[in-house]
């Protein structure tokens, strides 16, 4: 079944949303989530879910798996 045009118009502005965010926060996952009002997890599977969190490392509070210290 295909997304209705207003489906996908609100995840593109969720998306930029997350990703505005997610920028503003210098990619901190706690911070985001608080600005947000999501949890964790919730942050995570839409950080997955629009492709942002490839790479992520530095000031993140979480180092990217597989990545070394």
């Amino acid at each position: 079944r295909q997304h209705q045009p207003e489906a996908r118009a609100q995840e593109e502005v969720e998306r930029e949303h997350v990703d505005q965010v997610w920028a503003a926060t210098g990619r901190h996952k706690v911070r985001t989530a608080k600005i947000l009002g999501v949890s964790r997890p919730r942050l995570d599977r839409l950080l997955a879910k629009y492709g942002l969190d490839s790479g992520a490392h530095g000031s993140s509070d979480e180092p990217a798996p597989g990545s070394s210290p």
